[in-house]
């Protein structure tokens, strides 16, 4: 068992000052587009400039950041420092008095499929607005130095065994699919699903998918505890 690390906890509520609102939006007023190329269909040749220009437009006249903002202040948040590091958090209560506790643990999103078709633009801009707003894409991103760095990468070699229940979906759109051989090698597996659809961040592309597989592994945990 990991010794209990200290914790200190706090409440915090989202308040963008006007401001810093008005310095985007002038900001993508002020955007430089560049001659564009021929285009391709399906994004060929990357991010299709006349669907950026729409979507950058709409961010600047259309998109309704305070609504977004209220709807996420509507969940109990708060701070948490821990190992001298500040992470913010949503604490959402079941309605099932005896329920699992979870902890879903997520350090950003973006995705080489087909996302685009699967967000509205209201929840692709109210996700950008996050890295925005407290300027942290770079630190959002900091895990892969770290892993690559400590040799924790996904491509790295790696000899240890995960020893707790576990587990696993596949989504076809993710980035690398782990083979089911392999992964019994390395992890107790009590759960394994192969999804119909959905990549790298499923949880954002396919709510309704990952969030019944995620009940079916927390009932196959608590089955395993009451045979114990």
């Amino acid at each position: 068992m990991l010794p209990r690390m200290p914790t200190t906890l706090a409440p915090f509520r989202i308040d963008i000052p006007e401001a810093e609102l008005d310095d985007l939006r002038f900001r993508l007023e002020r955007t430089r587009w560049p001659v564009p190329l021929e285009e391709e269909p399906n994004w060929v040749r990357g991010t299709e400039q006349g669907w950026l220009e729409e979507i950058c437009g709409y961010w600047r006249d259309g998109y309704d950041w305070r609504s977004a903002e209220a709807r996420l202040n509507g969940y109990e948040q708060g701070m948490a420092e821990v190992r001298g590091e500040r992470m913010h958090f949503l604490h959402v209560r079941s309605k099932h008095p005896q329920a699992q506790p979870l902890v879903i643990v997520q350090a950003w999103v973006d995705h080489d499929g087909d996302l685009y078709s699967v967000l509205s633009r209201d929840q692709l801009l109210t996700n950008l607005m996050l890295y925005w707003l407290p300027n942290a894409v770079s630190s959002s991103a900091r895990l892969y130095y770290e892993s690559k760095k400590a040799a924790q990468h996904a491509t790295d070699p790696w000899d240890e065994v995960v020893r707790v229940p576990t587990g696993y979906a596949i989504y076809p759109e993710e980035l690398m699919i782990t083979p089911r051989a392999w992964a019994e090698q390395r992890y107790p597996l009590v759960h394994w699903q192969e999804q119909p659809r959905g990549g790298h961040f499923a949880d954002f592309e396919q709510p309704e998918l990952f969030a019944a597989d995620l009940w079916r592994f927390g009932r196959t945990i608590r089955e395993l505890e009451e045979r114990r």
